[in-house]
């Protein structure tokens, strides 16, 4: 696919479906994981240890 449509003038986002309810959606997601996550180092037995995540050994694999 082309950046250009057929007129030759670049395709704007709103013509490849990235509408204001599609980025609303991410941004959403994106709140939901930070809280998730600040949750989730606050708990003390958590579901996910984000902890454990951050050493290199696990980080890197």
């Amino acid at each position: 696919m082309s950046a250009l449509s057929r007129t030759g003038r670049p395709r704007s986002g709103a013509d490849r479906g990235w509408t204001g309810g599609t980025l609303g959606l991410f941004a959403a997601a994106a709140v939901i994981l930070l809280v998730w996550g600040w949750r989730e180092l606050r708990t003390p037995q958590p579901l996910v240890d984000l902890r454990t995540t951050a050493r290199r050994q696990v980080l890197f694999t």
